[in-house]
């Protein structure tokens, strides 16, 4: 039933699957697939050994079982969250290039621009990633908000 709601192929489904739902106090990371999740800093790797348990293949399963099992993290008192896509752990030198920079480090706890920090692992640090990254960054504005 599921699948016939989603109009897609068990093959559209196999992909990584990150949500975040966050206010301004607390919030909630549900991670399906491999991922990585930083919290104020704190990183966390999900990792499956490459064998992903992929939403895609439990549509004919009951709901309430599958969601069950599945990683959820609660978020409290958060400054900035980061969710990535397994693609960050995939970072490897170029030829010539060594550095003792750690990417998903670097991409999650600075806060500058994702393009900028891309071009200067590539170009400066001589790392590029193997496989897709995605990224979201949010960052909590609650303390600049005003009073009343």
């Amino acid at each position: 039933m599921l699948k016939n709601q989603l109009q897609l192929e068990q093959r559209e489904m196999l992909t990584t699957l990150i949500i975040l739902l966050a206010g301004p106090d607390a919030g909630v990371v549900l991670i399906v697939s491999d991922g990585v999740v930083s919290i104020n800093g704190q990183v966390t790797e999900f990792e499956q050994d490459n064998k992903p348990d992929y939403l895609g293949y439990h549509l004919s399963d009951d709901f309430n079982g599958w969601y069950s099992k599945q990683v959820i993290l609660d978020v409290f008192h958060w400054q900035d969250i980061s969710i990535s896509t397994d693609g960050i752990s995939s970072f490897s030198a170029l030829e010539g290039g060594e550095t003792d920079i750690h990417p998903i480090s670097y991409l999650l706890s600075d806060t500058g621009l994702l393009e900028k920090k891309l071009k200067y692992l590539e170009h400066q640090a001589g790392l590029k990633p193997t496989d897709d990254l995605a990224i979201i960054t949010v960052r909590n504005s609650r303390d600049n908000l005003p009073a009343g």
